[in-house]
């Protein structure tokens, strides 16, 4: 079997190194440029942000499986051209790629249908974000950026100077998606602020369209996260993991 994996950061080469332990995989080949992978895996080094580009590569090396690491490519619809390609391909199309692309619609989705989370406002209006921020006050917020932007695009404002110059930025200079809408979150009595270093843990589902794997979990170590008050194992208990993750599911 001829796997390719699209992306080259550490999840992707986490995947590789695990598809390497297959017997039946025999030939890996990686879209990508990462030393470590390249013991392990041939590397093709394209812009994996040019969909005509990455769609001729993969069609050229003719995989048994494609799997799409990066939002990116997911979220401008490579799964949705490979499918329409007969090209076996494991990854979300970009309407599913919505959930994780765009914060506005993950937030929508979860609101629409009683999804646990913090209550938010969406503004193309800079004037109106900021007396909305006003109206909460610039502690209780968490500014963001709508679309992908690199882990960068979550504003926890420590002033209310600040929080205007944000804003500011967002609406007004339009960094980042200048056509979007930006997102105001309040914080609630079930959210704290976590210290620099401390390690935010993720759970991993594979959802398929009628079942769902848990199969691991593992912690990010992020400059500044929210997480939910408690253990690990008291936030499974209290929210039932499984069953919210199916509900996010059957809503999408």
């Amino acid at each position: 079997m001829k796997v390719l994996v699209v992306g080259s950061g550490g999840r992707e080469h986490s995947i590789i190194w695990n598809l390497s332990k297959d017997k039946k995989v025999k030939e890996i080949i990686c879209i990508g440029d990462n030393a470590g992978i390249s013991k392990i895996a041939k590397l093709i080094n394209i812009n994996i942000e040019d969909l005509f580009l990455l769609e001729k590569t993969i069609k050229d090396q003719n995989p048994d499986l494609v799997v799409i690491g990066p939002e990116g490519p997911l979220s401008k619809g490579i799964t949705d051209l490979l499918i329409k390609n007969n090209i076996n391909v494991f990854g979300p199309t970009k309407q599913a790629s919505q959930i994780e692309a765009s914060k506005i619609f993950a937030k929508r989705l979860m609101l629409d249908n009683d999804i646990p989370t913090p209550h938010a406002k969406f503004f193309n209006n800079h004037n109106e974000a900021i007396k909305y921020g006003n109206e909460v006050g610039f502690d209780n917020l968490v500014i963001k950026a709508d679309g992908l932007a690199n882990g960068i695009g979550v504003f926890l404002p420590k002033s209310k100077f600040e929080m205007e110059e944000v804003i500011k930025s967002l609406i007004i200079e339009k960094d980042f998606e200048p056509e979007n809408p930006k997102q105001l979150e309040e914080l609630d009595e079930n959210s704290c602020k976590w210290p620099i270093g401390h390690p935010d843990e993720k759970s991993f589902y594979f959802c398929g369209r009628s079942s769902l794997k848990d199969f691991s979990y593992c912690k990010l170590h992020l400059l500044y996260a929210y997480q939910p008050k408690g253990k690990k194992e008291d936030i499974a208990e209290k929210e039932d993991a499984p069953n919210f993750i199916e509900k996010k599911i059957q809503s999408a």
